[in-house]
């Protein structure tokens, strides 16, 4: 595996550069499965739910401060259809790739938007905020007009070293969140005894429902599989820390097992929007920087012996 402070030398930071394009699908999934994930956020839950009042304060959106930007204080006075729609707007225009360097700063402020404003924030609408400033930064090198345009023009070197700086500081932003997820769980006694999930699944607010309660509560209920559920949480959030700031191939083994961990997550308890933000963050970070340079002589093709042993003859 080769450590992210390998790729930080400036022989391969230079090589990174001659060879760096981001205008390819992932960059597009992973700002789609974002979007996604704040789509079924608004769509999907009722305003009153989104605002509701908690332990008997004022209900949201609460305006003080630097929240008085977002789209539901600017609008308040408005009907809360307008701030929603105006965001949704913004939300289809991402998903369809249009003009990503201007609209990926409307998707920030999108984020920052639901994040400051609905009552009960998870931790999905949080990173979603840091992921998205990030990826702005890195939206600098996708001058497409939209998600299918296929030109390619020459992006100028200063802003290929902005959209790296931004991709690497994604990689690293990952790699925090996982392993303080991770290593934090080894400090609560419920993870440690490897019970933890036994009680995730039978939450009363929070845990499994519908068709699946039953079969993950016969699950849990064996010693070995609750244990094993529990522990191998904890390690693929560790892994996908580690793996995140490794060579190309770790990386993709990092996407894998995000998705891995947040399916099973989403198919158990729910969690869409925490799910579908964290995979496509991850994709978004696990964006290859190398390959063969393109200004590098082409591979010459293979030679048939044979046919140059009977021109010889004919000759």
């Amino acid at each position: 595996m080769q450590l992210i402070f390998g790729e930080l030398r400036i022989p391969a930071l230079k090589r990174a550069l001659s060879m760096f394009e981001i205008r390819g699908s992932q960059l597009w999934a992973g700002r789609s499965l974002i979007a996604a994930a704040e789509l079924l956020t608004l769509l999907l839950t009722p305003y009153a739910a989104l605002m509701q009042s908690v332990a008997g304060a004022t209900p949201a959106p609460h305006c003080a401060g630097v929240r008085a930007i977002g789209a539901y204080c600017l609008m308040k006075d408005a009907p809360h259809w307008v701030p929603t729609m105006t965001l949704v707007s913004i939300l289809l225009a991402v998903l369809a790739g249009v003009l990503p360097a201007i609209v990926g700063w409307l998707h920030v402020w999108v984020a920052f938007s639901i994040a400051s404003a609905i009552a009960l924030p998870d931790g999905g609408d949080q990173a979603a905020v840091v992921f998205l400033i990030l990826v702005a930064v890195v939206n600098i090198a996708d001058d497409r007009r939209y998600g299918l345009d296929r030109r390619r023009r020459r992006i100028s070197a200063p802003r290929l070293q902005i959209a790296l700086a931004g991709l690497f500081a994604i990689r690293i932003q990952v790699a925090m969140i996982y392993f303080g997820s991770g290593i934090g769980k080894v400090f609560a006694n419920d993870w440690v005894t490897g019970t933890a999930e036994y009680y995730v699944i039978r939450d009363l607010y929070f845990g499994a429902s519908g068709p699946v309660a039953s079969v993950m509560r016969a699950l849990t209920s064996n010693t070995f599989v609750v244990v094993s559920l529990t522990w191998g949480a904890i390690v693929l959030e560790v892994a996908i820390a580690v793996l995140i700031l490794c060579g190309p191939h770790s990386r993709k083994f990092a996407l894998i097992a995000c998705s891995i961990l947040h399916g099973a997550i989403i198919v158990t308890i729910g969690l869409w929007s925490f799910g579908l933000t964290m995979i496509g963050g991850v994709a978004i970070a696990a964006i290859a920087t190398s390959g063969r340079d393109p200004r590098s002589c082409p591979i010459p093709p293979v030679i048939d012996r044979r046919r140059l042993i009977s021109v010889a003859q004919e000759k």
